[in-house]
């Protein structure tokens, strides 16, 4: 596993606190790993906690499958299981902690 980067991400800056004032911001640390052709994303979302994102790029031509057996793959030796796994974007779990 090959570190590629640490940095800081704050989304909802300036631009996005004038277009869209009523969405909470989202703030992140992220580190990025590759492993192969796979990039995992290690992120720390202030309010919401750890979490990894795992993308497997794919060759062109390459069937979705390929990609999903080496997903499976990662998870199981990461020991991710899929009932740990989330759909949503980070502001969207944001927005519903959100109290009224």
């Amino acid at each position: 596993m090959r570190r590629v980067g640490g940095q800081r991400l704050v989304l909802g800056d300036s631009v996005n606190r004038v277009l869209y004032p009523d969405y909470p911001l989202v703030e992140k640390r992220r580190e990025v790993f590759m492993v192969g052709r796979t990039r995992i994303y290690l992120d720390e979302v202030r309010g919401l906690g750890l979490f990894v994102e795992i993308e497997v790029v794919l060759e062109d031509g390459e069937a979705v499958a390929d990609g999903e057996k080496v997903m499976d793959s990662l998870l199981v030796a990461l020991g991710i299981a899929e009932s740990s796994l989330v759909g949503q974007a980070y502001i969207d779990l944001l927005e519903s902690t959100c109290t009224p």
